[in-house]
């Protein structure tokens, strides 16, 4: 199956369109684009670190209903440029979507970001906030992340690319989703191998991913409640009820600091809610729906 089809039997038929963004800079950022140009608002949904832009494939076919969903390959993810020397931390995500906002839209947009890209929109949205008109977190890591050592950021920095394999299965075989969970949909776990990987040269497949962009676990980001308690705009906490990511009460804290937040817990789901695309999409929808006619190109 290719990677077309298997888009259609994630989305139901539906194929996204492609766009390329250049920065200032010549680095090249590729977008998977959902719903019609004259949609009446516009939503920018980010990834987490090591991911790519399908990873909200299975969300587009509600979010795209009436909106144009613009899913980014964020800096050295899916089919964007890596960067060299290699930076990724959350302040070079941020400058990066920053410039696309800026050159690409002329209002407002509604930011989505998952994971680590929860860490992004958050402090984007704090420092930026005449570019973003609501905000959407999905289990994203705002507490603080402290590690013993360097040893997590040096083993990523050391070695960028991934393991060589003979094949496109071998290398889609080796693709994992972290944290590993257990009841991600056989469909999208197919889909999101496929779009992972590449032939790096005849013959020879690996993970198309900068291997140094897993560094950002590692890079000592603080507690975030003094940008959380500088966003404007109305935000929408989403939590897996079996998230290792944060507790319950640090969740709760969280959102209360939040000047407009509100908080929904999924039961049952663990950290990748975009694998439970029917009721993360219809929390997601519901709120955005308060803000269709925003963000328009």
């Amino acid at each position: 199956m290719d990677v077309e089809e298997r888009i259609r039997a994630v989305t139901g038929g539906a194929l996204p369109g492609e766009e390329t963004f250049l920065f200032a800079d010549g680095r090249a950022m590729r977008a998977v684009v959902w719903g019609g140009p004259r949609a009446a608002a516009s939503v920018v949904c980010l990834h987490g670190a090591g991911a790519h832009a399908h990873w909200w494939t299975a969300m587009t076919p509600v979010l795209a209903a009436r909106r144009r969903v613009y899913a980014l390959d964020l800096r050295g993810h899916g089919r964007s440029d890596w960067v060299e020397p290699p930076s990724y931390q959350v302040r070079d995500f941020v400058s990066d979507v920053v410039e696309l906002l800026e050159r690409r839209f002329t209002e407002p947009v509604l930011l989505v970001g998952h994971s680590m890209s929860g860490r992004v929109a958050t402090r984007l949205a704090a420092e930026r906030p005449d570019l973003v008109r609501a905000l959407v977190l999905l289990d994203p890591r705002v507490n603080g992340l402290h590690l013993p050592d360097s040893s997590w950021n040096d083993g990523f920095l050391s070695e960028r690319r991934s393991r060589a394999h003979a094949s496109r299965d071998a290398a889609e075989a080796s693709f994992r989703v972290l944290p590993e969970e257990p009841d991600i949909p056989a469909e999208i776990a197919a889909l999101l191998a496929s779009h992972a990987v590449a032939e790096r040269r005849p013959g020879e497949w690996a993970l198309r991913s900068d291997r140094a962009t897993l560094a950002i676990l590692g890079d000592r980001n603080g507690d975030m409640r003094d940008v959380i308690e500088r966003i404007a705009c109305p935000t929408l906490f989403v939590r897996g009820a079996e998230t290792h990511v944060m507790t319950a009460e640090e969740a709760q804290d969280f959102t209360a600091a939040l000047p407009k937040g509100e908080l929904a817990t999924i039961p049952g789901r663990h950290h990748f809610l975009l694998s439970h695309a029917p009721e993360t999409a219809a929390l997601v929808d519901t709120f955005l729906d308060t803000f269709l006619g925003s963000g328009s190109l």
